[in-house]
């Protein structure tokens, strides 16, 4: 999964900083924890022995779901696979109303992925891990 951050986010937020977020967030301790979690939704996309991705889904409130991550290796993009995970990922929470999700501005494909999906756009802010200029936008799909 490390080569798919740095595949997505090298571009606009930068080596270093991608790999200090991988470094925190994708250890196998932290994979692990969130897998076994009650609490939290983590699906994994496979192609044999090799990760080709990742949705991970919790309810924040009741109703309403948050799309912490959904990555998908770029071999893998236009196949379907990424809505299928996303598919599931919002199965797995029959009760909910809601769907939110923060994207990166400058990662057009997976803005017009979610578009395609049927979110709408929000609002948008600066991003707290992303240099300065760099916007988030915040996503929502309604069901």
């Amino acid at each position: 999964m490390r080569a798919i951050w740095h595949e997505t986010y090298d571009g606009f937020i930068g080596a270093k900083r991608v790999e200090r977020f991988v470094s925190l967030w994708l250890t196998d301790q932290q994979l692990r924890k969130e897998a076994e979690s009650d609490a939290i939704l983590s699906l994994l996309a496979v192609d044999g022995d090799e990760v080709v991705g990742q949705i991970l889904m919790r309810e924040v409130e009741p109703g309403i779901v948050r799309v912490a991550r959904l990555y998908l290796a770029s071999q893998y993009h236009g196949l379907g696979l990424g809505k299928k995970m996303l598919d599931e990922g919002i199965a797995a929470f029959p009760q909910a109303r809601l769907v939110r999700l923060e994207v990166y501005e400058p990662n057009h494909r997976a803005v017009r992925f979610y578009q395609a999906y049927g979110f709408v756009e929000k609002a948008r802010a600066p991003s707290e891990f992303a240099p300065e200029g760099v916007n988030e936008i915040l996503m929502e799909l309604t069901l």
